[in-house]
């Protein structure tokens, strides 16, 4: 491929997708190719799955130039493949909107079926936090919950409904 290619704006985007579909070393792969999403053959239309100049070409023109530098690629359809009738620029807050772990917010507590904890669980994290005698660390550890979950949780972004309840 000539120097040119790779310098434009969106060779990184184009070379990501391509990597997360069939780069199975890629950190994101099991995310994207490994659950069966792949890219049009118009924008790869070589049955190696590189990348390659002509489905650069066509993936520029299906998609043109993203309408703000801070614009990403986006699937509208998460369980969709790479294709112009599926992509669109999105901003971020629109990205995460449309992201697969996304809930609505009343999607939480004992109303969510996927949660790991229930209401009195997080009322008795909520009491531990606020007692700043256990780590958030050693918490998710006691419930096999992330530390993410743990922090969302103190922050009040998740579960925000419940009371810490004391523990007898």
């Amino acid at each position: 491929m000539s120097f040119a290619v790779h310098t434009h704006p969106l060779w990184n985007t184009y070379k990501s997708m391509v990597d997360r579909c069939y780069r199975k070393t890629h950190s994101s792969y099991s995310r994207y190719g490994g659950r069966g999403i792949v890219v049009c053959e118009r924008w790869v239309p070589d049955i190696t799955k590189k990348y390659q100049l002509i489905g650069f070409l066509n993936f520029l023109d299906d998609m043109g130039n993203k309408p703000d530098p801070t614009y990403t690629l986006d699937r509208i359809n998460n369980d969709g493949n790479y294709e112009p009738k599926n992509c669109k620029w999105s901003s971020r807050s629109e990205q995460q909107r449309n992201k697969r772990s996304f809930k609505q917010p009343n999607n939480t507590g004992s109303k969510n079926k996927a949660s790991k904890l229930t209401e009195e669980e997080v009322a008795e994290i909520k009491f531990y936090l606020s007692t700043s005698k256990v780590t958030q660390t050693e918490l998710a550890k006691k419930y096999n919950v992330s530390q993410v979950c743990i922090s969302l949780i103190k922050r009040n972004k998740k579960w925000a409904h419940i009371e810490p309840k004391e523990l007898n």
